[in-house]
């Protein structure tokens, strides 16, 4: 079998090849993993029916009171999900180890 029937057996044509990156472009996208942070939520009354969240002094989200419901509005990068809070955090920020146990190296080459 040629290489080209092969090609066209696997579905691709030798001459224009497929370029289908629509799944496949991870370049552009960062990876992100997310951190609970229930227990550090520190929670403020600001108004009447309305309570601050606040992480490491910063205010991450409120707590509004609608009726006996309670709607929760939290700043971007953090989530509340399933009675836990969430940050979230790039996975480099997040990692103590480095990708590579080297770096620099030519090639791969040390």
């Amino acid at each position: 079998m040629a290489n080209d029937d092969f090609f066209h057996v696997m579905g691709d044509d030798v001459k224009k090849p497929s370029d289908d990156n629509s799944n496949s472009d991870t370049s552009s996208r960062k990876p992100e993993s997310r951190i609970e942070i229930s227990g550090q939520i520190e929670k403020k009354q600001e108004s009447p029916g309305e309570t601050g969240l606040y992480y490491q002094a910063e205010k991450v989200g409120r707590i509004k009171q609608k009726g006996s419901a309670q709607m929760y509005e939290m700043a971007e990068g953090f989530e509340f999900k399933d009675e836990k809070f969430y940050k979230h955090t790039d996975k480099k920020e997040s990692s103590q180890y480095p990708e590579s146990y080297v770096e620099g190296c030519d090639m791969g080459w040390c």
